[in-house]
C-alpha cells in the first residue's frame, strides 16, 4: 500500500542520516584547553556561595564552551569569582582569560586548589584594560581554577562587571 510504501522510505531515510546524527568528540577549543566543557559556578568573591548569573544565556557553562560569541557573568555582586572544576588533579602552568568587550576585571586573582579548601594564588593582575589576560607560573597540581575580579568593586568603575568569554587552563 501507499502507506506502507511511505513508512519503508522514511525509514531508508531516517538510515540514511543516522551517521551525521551521531555525535562525535570533539577536541578542546582551543586544543589543549584542560577547562573546555567543565563544570564550572559563579562565586561570590569569597567563593562562599553561589550566584546568579545574569541572564539564562550567561550561565557558568558559557566561560568554557569554546565559542567566542558566548560568555558568563555574575549578579547580584560588583567583585566575583569563576570557578572552574578540571574534574581530576592536573599539572597547570597557564591560564588565559578573555573578556567580553567593556565588560572586564580591571584587577584580578587566579587562584587553584587540589582539595577546593586550600586555595594557592598563582597570578594577580592590576589595571588591566580588557585585553585578554594571560599568565605563566610554576606548574602547580590543581583541579579547581578561580578567577576572582577585585575590581570594578562597584558602579561607575571602568570594567563595568567581569564578564568572561573564555577560561583557558592549560597544562
Amino acid at each position: 500500500t501507499i502507506n506502507d510504501e511511505l513508512i519503508r522510505l522514511r525509514i531508508e531515510t531516517l538510515k540514511r542520516l543516522r551517521p551525521l546524527l551521531t555525535l562525535v568528540p570533539r577536541d578542546p577549543v582551543p586544543p589543549g584547553n584542560l577547562a573546555w566543557h567543565k563544570p564550572a559556578r559563579l562565586l561570590s568573591l569569597d567563593g562562599t556561595h553561589e550566584i546568579p548569573s545574569s541572564g539564562s544565556a550567561h550561565a557558568a557553562n558559557r566561560g568554557v564552551d569554546g565559542k567566542p560569541s558566548t560568555f558568563t557573568q555574575g549578579s547580584n555582586e560588583w567583585p566575583w569569582t569563576y570557578e572552574v572544576d578540571l574534574l581530576e588533579p592536573r599539572e597547570v602552568r597557564r591560564v588565559k582569560v578573555t573578556f567580553l568587550q567593556d565588560y572586564f576585571a580591571t584587577d584580578l586573582r587566579v587562584q587553584v586548589s587540589a582539595d577546593r579548601k586550600t586555595w594557592q594564588t598563582v597570578a594577580t593582575a592590576s589595571d588591566l584594560d580588557g585585553s585578554p589576560y594571560a599568565s605563566e607560573f610554576a606548574p602547580v597540581k590543581a583541579q579547581w581554577v578561580r578567577v576572582s575580579a577585585l575590581k570594578p568593586n562597584g558602579p561607575h568603575q571602568k570594567g563595568v562587571l567581569m564578564a568572561i568569554t573564555e577560561l583557558e587552563v592549560y597544562e
